[in-house]
């Protein structure tokens, strides 16, 4: 009946022109704007230029299609400047005869159909051995009380799924339920369980229910110019060797968010000392993202991709080997832009409802060549609740930072390698902080605030104070 056919490839600010494909039976069609209308057409081409502000914060656009007496007979909608998935997976419950769930299978589509090289499932927020995810049998639990089970699947190239069930209690006779991530840091005290969070979470004024309160994995996205590879690899006289550590892309690059992934991913390096300096820790998964972009063409649309590496653990290389370590891909721009990447890693390290950060490593004083400014890609990071990291790594010839930290007065200056791990544990203790709180049913996650008496803050507003 209608289906919009923009893609909204990356991030969307301003007029922007939305193309639809209509049955010739639709009389009219309203576009809806963040559910007010933005546009009306009442005839072919069904194209109309939406203004999506100026500032760059998530959407939703929804087409509604008419018939002659104004009823809606069809609808399709789109979100805009959100991370979507390149892999999408689905728990289903097997029951016992009276309706207990007693196992569960997981099952997974990706654009390339790929096995997954790593699994994780947990339960309750602790972690399951699975021999195998065509079945795999739950523990024995209590009826009476709901449980949270969610599996993380990584595939090669960076690209991962998600997926959570809530079974028990309430949620005895289904077989899932929507939820919503909320991500956040608790004020005083532990991290609470659900059931001491009352009436803490809100929407519109009225209370939500929490279902789960998790910690789970952490995501880090290095946004890192050039010139930080020879500054960072010689602090301190330690004598990294910086050339050695190369991810490289043999063929073609994709797009995915505004970032193009870079070949399979290899890394070499002829040091394990330098892959491996400021390890991460066994929770935490780390990604490179270089400033500069290639151009990429989908179906009939050409938009600018950050490279961005394949996903890392902490046998794979620290952060270290993110700061020095060489990436690339065909056709890649000589020119950088910061402030338009680090918005793409957030949006990004947003993906996944894990714990996130970004770091944005600096040094020397070429120019930015970005279409956001600063301001707009701290408040988009700040909307998708992801704290924004910036170091400045210091030469003995540059002490001054010039335009750089001008635009990035929150710099954190380093010079020696004793900063450096100075920034680090504060990086790892700040991801340590936050918590993911699941809240039942689907809404956007910056539709849900925190009620007054709370002792919680998102993520957000926590760090901006910081």
């Amino acid at each position: 009946m209608i289906e919009i056919l923009t893609l909204f490839l990356g991030l969307v600010v301003g007029p922007h022109p939305v193309e639809l494909a209509v049955d010739p039976s639709v009389a009219a069609v309203d576009l809806h704007l963040d559910g007010v209308v933005a546009a009306r057409l009442e005839q072919p081409p069904w194209q109309a230029l939406v203004d999506f502000g100026s500032d760059l914060v998530p959407h939703e656009i929804e087409a509604l299609a008419l018939d002659e007496r104004g009823e809606v007979t069809g609808r399709a909608s789109r979100e805009v400047n959100r991370p979507r998935p390149e892999a999408e997976a689905i728990i289903f419950l097997e029951r016992d005869p009276k309706g207990r769930p007693v196992a569960a299978r997981v099952t997974w589509e990706t654009v390339g159909e790929l096995l997954p090289i790593e699994t994780t499932v947990t339960l309750d927020g602790e972690e399951l051995e699975v021999a195998s995810l065509e079945s795999f049998p739950l523990p024995s639990t209590s009826g009476d009380e709901f449980h949270f089970l969610q599996v993380d699947l990584r595939f090669a190239g960076g690209i991962s799924a998600h997926t959570q069930v809530v079974y028990g209690g309430t949620y005895l006779d289904e077989a899932g339920s929507e939820l919503t991530a909320v991500p956040v840091v608790f004020t005083k005290g532990k991290a609470r369980k659900p059931a001491e969070l009352g009436d803490w979470f809100v929407k519109d004024g009225s209370p939500q229910r929490v279902v789960a309160v998790e910690k789970g994995p952490a995501e880090i996205i290095v946004v890192r110019a050039d010139s930080v590879r020879e500054v960072a690899g010689g602090l301190g006289g330690r004598g990294f060797d910086i050339g050695t550590g190369v991810v490289g892309a043999s063929g073609g690059s994709s797009a995915t968010e505004g970032s193009a992934p870079v070949g399979s991913g290899a890394v070499a390096s002829s040091s394990e000392r330098d892959r491996r300096a400021l390890a991460l820790g066994s929770a935490e998964r780390l990604r490179l993202l270089l400033p500069r972009s290639t151009e990429v063409r989908h179906e009939r649309v050409t938009h600018s991709a950050f490279v961005i590496s394949p996903r890392l653990d902490s046998k794979r290389g620290g952060l270290f080997w993110a700061l020095t370590s060489d990436l690339y891909a065909p056709g890649m721009s000589t020119s950088e832009r910061v402030a338009d990447a680090v918005a793409v890693a957030g949006m990004r390290a947003a993906w996944g409802n894990r714990r996130r950060a970004v770091v944005l490593a600096l040094a020397g004083d070429a120019p930015d060549l970005s279409t956001l400014s600063t301001k707009a890609a701290r408040t988009y990071l700040r909307t998708m609740d992801v704290p924004l990291f910036v170091w400045h790594f210091v030469g003995e010839q540059d002490d001054s930072g010039g335009a750089r930290l001008e635009e990035w007065p929150e710099a954190e200056r380093i010079r020696s390698f004793g900063d450096l791990k100075r920034a680090v544990r504060t990086l790892q203790k700040r991801l340590d902080e936050q918590r993911l709180v699941w809240i039942d049913g689907r809404h956007a996650p910056e539709s849900i605030g925190l009620a007054e008496g709370a002792v919680a803050e998102r993520i957000g507003t926590y760090f901006e104070r910081r």
